[in-house]
This record gives structure tokens, C-alpha cells and sequence, in this order.
């Protein structure tokens, strides 16, 4: 049984199940008008004039660090996606995203327990 409701951007009236208006709490009769919806200050990451994921505008044409041209995304080097500043960004193919990721794992687990001393070597913890 579909229950009747309105459309959040343009008013219209849409037919959803019961469970989806309980589970959401903006209902749009399309994609579109969803788009048009978030697109301004009421999306929830909306930053006062900086969109949210506006740092895929940094996006290249090609990972930077193998010449893969697919699954192209955008990493940030200090891990704040908040940080959208083009020096904190690297385009990345998904394969050399991963690799990263993994090599700063292992890195973190190796040297877990362990402390820099004066000299800037890693010791025990005390």
C-alpha cells in the first residue's frame, strides 16, 4: 500500500511506501528535483559557499603515481576531508588508493608499542 506525500523541491505529489517515508526524512518525486534540492545551503555539508566534494574539481586526468586512467578518485594526503586545499589532494587510481591505505596500515601496526625517543628513534614504551 503506497501512501501519498510531497515532494520537498517542487511540491508535487509522490506515492511512497509507508517504511520509506519513516525511513527518510525528505522525499522528492525524482532524482532531479533531489539535485536541486541539496545543490544550495540546505544540504547538510553545505560549507557557506563551498560545496561539498567541490575538491573533484581538482580531479587529473590520470592516477599520479601509475598511468591508469580508471577509477580515478581523490585522496587527501593528512586524511581530513575537510582539508580541500589542492596541495592536500592526489588523484589516485583505485588500485594505488588501496596500496596506500595498506602500506600506512602496515606501517602503523609495525611500529605500534613504540615511541621516539630524543634522538628521534623509535623505542619501547616505558
Amino acid at each position: 500500500m503506497l501512501t501519498q506525500s510531497l515532494c520537498d523541491n517542487c511540491g508535487s505529489i509522490i506515492w511512497k511506501q509507508p517504511a520509506t517515508l519513516r525511513r527518510y526524512e525528505k522525499h522528492f518525486c525524482n532524482r532531479k528535483c533531489q539535485v536541486e534540492f541539496y545543490h544550495n545551503d540546505r544540504h547538510p555539508q553545505w560549507k557557506g559557499g563551498c560545496a561539498p566534494y567541490s575538491y573533484r574539481q581538482f580531479l587529473k586526468e590520470k592516477c599520479e603515481r601509475c598511468p591508469s586512467k580508471i577509477s580515478l578518485l581523490i585522496h587527501h594526503k593528512d586524511k581530513d576531508r575537510k582539508n580541500n586545499t589542492p596541495k592536500n589532494l592526489e588523484t589516485l587510481c583505485l588500485s594505488c588508493h588501496q596500496k596506500k591505505h595498506e602500506v600506512e596500515k602496515n606501517f602503523k601496526n609495525a611500529y605500534k608499542g613504540l615511541e621516539r625517543n630524543k634522538h628521534g628513534r623509535f623505542q619501547k614504551k616505558h
